[in-house]
């Protein structure tokens, strides 16, 4: 069983892209040395439209090693019905300590030895631990929740917030680097979200390196979803060469990779090494337009349709969870929403939790609109722009394919194989799995 282990979720990222741009960058970066470790591929029996074959469900899978048939969490938001063990769980059990840094749709569980547990920024409900550490994830949180509707002054209150509590847990010369890297960004990019994202992706690895640094766990679990982000949103394929935002968002990730590997030594440092996608995207430029919306202010829409809530909390990109005092509420909620169409679609995808007055919500509707579009409901017409706002034409899809980039030598067993992603930690890890073995036939 591996003993000390540094593992990253590059969440997302594409091999092919990956390795084009190490190509690009100068030099032996961090990036052609990553590419340089053993390597091995993973996949899902998830499909693209099941609505399990999401970040925020692949993950869930190959942290508690369990595929989403058993785990049953298909949501971002809803690990609070998690019943499986997470890893971290597991290894506290054994004894074993853990930092979890960023983790998606995960929750500290009963990890005693879990020394620290940061949430990823789109979870609501689950809280940092120690508290100290949940401000760091503030103001990323609120631009995650809130970026069709922005507060100037909630956002100068916590970038002030974030800078000081950045210099605390990151130290004044990477708060330095990281505001000069904002300064280089909004220069080429303007306040754009790929500027702000890949800078707090920086500041929050620094933090994660000082932490691990002092504390010496067993275990330290970085996750990073910038790569994610600029490659639904900015992958297109003119010209032959990546765009600028890739190049921008990936030259950070090398800039975080060398940083790792300075502070914690991540290719010589004696600790196993495993970075990994938890599932692919892959390029969508010659595809018919798939076109993504967004509530603008989804509290004051529910008003408008004449829905009682008791509030809204907003996810990633075109989803969220209404909350409600009652299952009654909920039930005439949903009944009021599925009533919402434009041009003959539905507009919501919905569905409600299991256990709790809770609503699920997903725009459904993905198709171009002109300016004329109208949103029908029971009782009125509403206009589509004044309500819903495009974020972006999508540039890249997901695939089931993901890979590993690893040293570990309790994965070289592997071999040629290819794993479910959610048997991964059971290799790494066999003797915490006992009741849990790897799947009989593989994946393939």
């Amino acid at each position: 069983m591996t003993d000390k282990l540094t593992f990253i979720g590059l969440n997302e990222f594409n091999p092919d892209l990956i390795s084009e741009i190490a190509r690009i960058l100068p030099g032996c970066n961090s990036l052609s040395r990553l590419l340089a470790q053993k390597k091995i591929e993973s996949t899902t029996e998830d499909e693209l439209d099941s609505g399990y074959l999401e970040p925020w469900v692949q993950w869930v899978s190959i942290q508690t090693s369990t595929p989403s048939t058993h785990h049953g969490v298909k949501n971002l938001g809803d690990i609070s019905n998690l019943k499986q063990p997470q890893l971290w769980e597991r290894l506290s059990q054994d004894g074993k300590t853990s930092i979890i840094w960023g983790a998606m749709n995960a929750k500290r569980g009963g990890a005693e030895n879990c020394h620290i547990f940061l949430p990823d920024p789109w979870v609501f409900d689950e809280p940092a631990y120690p508290d100290e550490i949940g401000s760091f994830v503030e103001f990323p949180r609120y631009l995650a929740k809130n970026y069709t509707s922005l507060s100037k002054l909630k956002i100068a209150k916590l970038v002030s917030m974030f800078v000081v509590n950045g210099i605390r847990g990151a130290g004044l010369r990477n708060v330095a680097k990281f505001l000069w890297r904002v300064a280089q960004g909004l220069a080429k990019f303007g306040p754009r979200h790929v500027v702000f994202i890949c800078c707090f992706e920086f500041l929050s690895a620094a933090a994660f390196c000082r932490q691990a640094r002092r504390l010496k766990p067993d275990l330290n679990y970085l996750f990073l979803n910038s790569i994610a982000h600029v490659q639904h949103h900015y992958w297109n394929r003119e010209g032959g060469q990546p765009p600028p935002e890739i190049l921008y968002a990936y030259a950070r990730i090398e800039e975080i990779i060398a940083m790792i590997d300075r502070e914690l030594g991540l290719f010589s440092g004696g600790r196993a090494l495993v970075v990994t996608n938890a599932l692919c995207q892959v390029n969508t430029s010659e595809e018919p337009p798939w076109v993504l919306y967004r509530v603008r202010d989804m509290t004051a829409f529910l008003k408008r349709l004449g829905v009682t809530f008791a509030r809204v909390e907003t996810l990633m990109t075109y989803d969220g969870h209404i909350l409600f005092d009652n299952r009654e509420a909920m039930a005439a909620a949903q009944g009021i929403l599925a009533n919402v169409g434009v041009n003959g679609a539905r507009l919501f995808f919905l569905e409600p939790d299991r256990e709790l007055p809770k609503l699920f919500f997903r725009i459904e509707f993905s198709e171009p609109v002109d300016r004329e579009t109208q949103i029908s409901t029971r009782n009125q017409n509403l206009q589509f722009d004044e309500e819903l706002t495009k974020i972006v034409v999508r540039t890249g899809k997901h695939n089931q394919k993901s890979v590993v980039y690893h040293n570990c030598t309790d994965l070289e067993a592997v071999g040629n194989s290819v794993i479910f992603n959610h048997d991964l930690f059971k290799y790494i890890y066999p003797e915490l799995f006992a009741d849990n073995p790897i799947s009989p036939t593989g994946a393939g």
